[in-house]
């Protein structure tokens, strides 16, 4: 019971998307204007 039996997808990918903004505030500023997952996949380089 070391590790998570699931790990998100979704945290995987806020992750990558964190690492390749500039800062915390540009990070935050993308996520807040995302209503979608796709959203999400979209902004990942």
């Amino acid at each position: 019971a070391d590790r998570p039996a699931f790990i998100s997808p979704i945290g995987v990918e806020l992750k990558k998307l964190r690492s390749q903004s500039a800062s915390v505030k540009d990070f935050l500023d993308t996520v807040a204007a995302m209503t979608s997952r796709q959203n999400l996949r979209d902004s990942i380089k």
